[in-house]
């Protein structure tokens, strides 16, 4: 496979960087609800799982695009 088979196209680009921001606000959003959940220990748990995963695919989301855009 050449490298530019490998690259994304721009309308896939795009869809990308909504992905990413959807995530990042989603993950902005878990954290301000934390805030008021804290006498809940098992929900305040529940929750950081939840933002600890936002922000892997996050960071994951970045190096996918950053990898195949920058080629």
């Amino acid at each position: 496979m050449s490298e530019q088979d490998q690259m994304l196209t721009q309308r896939e680009t795009i869809e990308l960087h909504e992905l990413l921001s959807i995530e990042v606000m989603a993950k902005k959003k878990l954290k301000t609800t934390k805030t008021t959940i804290q006498d809940y220990s098992e929900l305040s748990s529940y929750v950081d799982d939840v933002i600890n995963a936002k922000e892997q695919n996050v960071e994951e989301l970045k190096q996918f695009i950053s990898s195949n855009v920058l080629q």
